[in-house]
């Protein structure tokens, strides 16, 4: 059987375009997206980058910025990713005047400036609404699902915490039997003892947190009857060790401790307006 033979076999010698532009058509988004940023103020960000005339002269903050606003584009995430792209994929090297970023100057740079990326990405926006680039109106939104840091049976309702808050002040008062017993016997034995007992320190920090846990979730509890659950059936369930997270349905079945994180994404270019995190089922 015979196959097709290889355009261009891999030993011959080939004439290619002499400049990377030539291999970006002109009507690709990457030309866009690099005149945006071009029409953006890069005074204030240049000034934090300012060439000290000390060692190797830093890459210019735009490029940094462009390289991973367009890896967002891309969908990818990771640093060593991106240093991949820069190395081998045509439109970042493009994107990059050639510069071959290490994936820990890639890093470092988008650990130190995210409030800066993040101006930049919002400035970005609006200005490619007021050129009518984008369409905001065609919104796109989505979310998934994050277990949080908590197990599902580790929860607490405002019964829950009424119960165990009836129980602290006993234990408080048995403690304080056994701590004027044990302090008549130092006495009698001239023993110095302590200011104030850690377990009692514990039981009444114990209490303090109850009290909060258990108005958190009569208040959860109220908002809940205003929309039609009743808190006898349904009562709120606070996860203990992460207390933002809240009681979700998982992406696999069954409830736990979740978050929400939500993106928007206008629907011409597919440029990401908006992020955030919620603790609800609601996007």
């Amino acid at each position: 059987m015979e196959f097709a033979e290889a355009p261009v076999p891999r030993d011959q010698i080939n004439l290619i375009p002499t400049s990377l532009g030539d291999l970006i058509p002109e009507g690709h988004p990457i030309r866009l997206l690099d005149e945006l940023l071009g029409q953006l103020d890069w005074s204030s960000f240049n000034e934090r980058f300012r060439y000290e005339k000390r060692g190797r002269p830093p890459i210019p903050p735009q490029i940094m910025v462009a390289v991973w606003i367009y890896a967002y584009f891309r969908r990818i995430s990771s640093s060593r990713q991106l240093e991949y792209q820069l190395r081998t994929n045509i439109e970042f090297m493009w994107l990059a005047h050639g510069h071959q970023i290490d994936h820990s100057t890639l890093a470092i740079f988008r650990k130190g400036n995210k409030t800066a990326l993040k101006k930049i990405h919002n400035d970005l926006i609006r200005l490619a609404k007021d050129l009518g680039v984008v369409k905001i109106a065609e919104l796109y939104v989505d979310g998934t699902r994050i277990a949080a840091n908590s197990s599902r049976h580790h929860t607490m309702t405002a019964e829950k915490a009424v119960k165990l808050l009836d129980i602290v002040p006993n234990q408080i008062d048995n403690y304080l039997e056994q701590v004027e017993s044990a302090d008549q016997a130092d006495e009698l034995l001239d023993e110095p003892g302590e200011h104030l007992p850690e377990h009692l320190n514990t039981l009444n920090k114990r209490k303090d947190q109850l009290e909060a846990i258990l108005q958190k979730c009569n208040e959860m509890d109220t908002i809940r009857k205003k929309q039609g659950v009743d808190p006898q059936k349904n009562p709120f369930q606070l996860p203990i060790n992460d207390q933002d997270s809240r009681i979700l349905p998982n992406k696999e079945g069954g409830y736990a401790p979740n978050y929400t994180p939500v993106v928007g994404v206008e629907g011409e270019l597919g440029l990401i307006v908006s992020a955030t995190v919620i603790n609800g089922v609601n996007e």
